[in-house]
Parts: structure tokens; C-alpha cells; sequence
């Protein structure tokens, strides 16, 4: 499995954390993105440099 693949719960997780921009989030959602997104972020601009 290639490092750039992002699977689909890793890019739901993604998208919520551009629809909500930059509304303030509760200690809860703050929780649980930095629990499940860190990475996921980090391999989705990955993913844009290498594409770009």
C-alpha cells in the first residue's frame, strides 16, 4: 500500500475538517480530529505536492 493512498473514512475525516474551516471546534471534535486527522492531513498535502 502506497503512503499517498487515503481511504475513504481518512478522507470523510478530511472533508469535515474543510467544511468546518475555521469555526471554532468543541474540546470534543478537537479530540477526536487530533486523534484521527493529524495523519491524514499531513498525507493529503502530501498527496498535493506530489500531484502538483
Amino acid at each position: 500500500m502506497s503512503p499517498y493512498d487515503i481511504s475513504f473514512a481518512e478522507k470523510a475525516a478530511v472533508y469535515f475538517v474543510i467544511s468546518r474551516g475555521k469555526k471554532k471546534l468543541t474540546d470534543t471534535e478537537r479530540m477526536l480530529l487530533n486523534l484521527s486527522s493529524c495523519q491524514t492531513i499531513i498525507l493529503l498535502i502530501l498527496k498535493f505536492v506530489v500531484v502538483l
